[in-house]
């Protein structure tokens, strides 16, 4: 019996509908946004630090609060490897693949297009191989990728990482994400269990700034000081001999330690 021909191939697309749904799902607060564009900027340090270079491994986050009619905009800054617009491309346009470059997360294909989305719209400005680079991404799921330009005077006074780096805009709009005191929110972002890995490292200094209010203020993230209760070699005969050493802790210090939420203090 004959096969039918076949009419057409494709693939599958998420509309407008679908993208906002997927982004809003992966981000639902300020902070879970901010956690992916950190992670981001940390992993492309790693990269760079991989590759046997000297990075700063500086990272910075503005905000400019706005409450009723404009948006709030927050900025995230790093002097890492920077875009050029293929690698653009690759973070924003596709979804459910390895978008991180060797990074080691992303594995899904979400965090900067899910923010920016999340958010409401934002901008990628890049600099790689002596240009600049921009995307813009709306809450619809558009993204334009400009013609790279040659960093001209004004880039260089407007964006301290002109030399080699990333900075991503984001656009809250008024309503869409509530954000704390700053004290509140930067104890928030330097104590969640998703940063502290970037909050303890010494490699990296974190600095979080109200453009309205303050200067900018170090995030950074100390285990607790414990006891050693329990210390055991561990291996197994599929490790190639290799072997791993448990320790466990018991906290010590006046201070409760809180057991809930994103940001609590004890835990395993």
């Amino acid at each position: 019996m004959l096969q039918p021909t076949i009419l057409e191939r494709g693939k599958i697309h998420a509309g407008e509908r679908g993208l906002q749904l997927l982004a809003k799902q992966a981000v639902d607060s300020v902070e879970k946004g901010l956690i992916e564009l950190l992670t981001n900027a940390d992993e492309s340090y790693t990269r760079l630090e991989k590759n046997g270079e000297v990075v700063s491994g500086k990272i910075q986050i503005f905000i400019e609060r706005h409450t009723k009619t404009k948006p709030t905009a927050i900025e995230v800054v790093d002097y890492a490897e920077g875009m050029d617009g293929e690698e653009m491309k690759e973070c924003i346009a596709k979804y459910g693949e390895d978008t991180s470059r060797g990074g080691g997360r992303g594995v899904f294909g979400m965090g900067l297009k899910d923010t920016l989305i999340a958010f409401g719209e934002g901008d990628v400005i890049s600099f790689k191989h002596g240009k600049k680079w921009v995307c813009k991404v709306s809450s619809n799921g558009d993204y334009e990728i400009k013609q790279p330009q040659r960093i001209a005077p004004a880039d260089r006074n407007a964006f301290p990482n002109h030399s080699g780096g990333t900075t991503v805009r984001a656009f809250i709009k008024p309503g869409q994400f509530p954000i704390g005191r700053f004290e509140t929110f930067k104890a928030n972002l330097q104590t969640h269990v998703c940063l502290r890995t970037i909050m303890s490292d010494p490699n990296r200094t974190v600095l979080l700034r109200d453009k309205k209010t303050v200067d900018g203020e170090p995030l950074r993230y100390c285990a607790p000081e414990g006891e050693l209760i329990r210390e055991e070699t561990l291996g197994t005969a599929d490790t190639g001999g290799g072997k791993a050493i448990l320790k466990v802790f018991a906290a010590a210090g006046a201070e409760p330690l809180t057991q809930s939420g994103s940001c609590r203090t004890g835990a395993l």
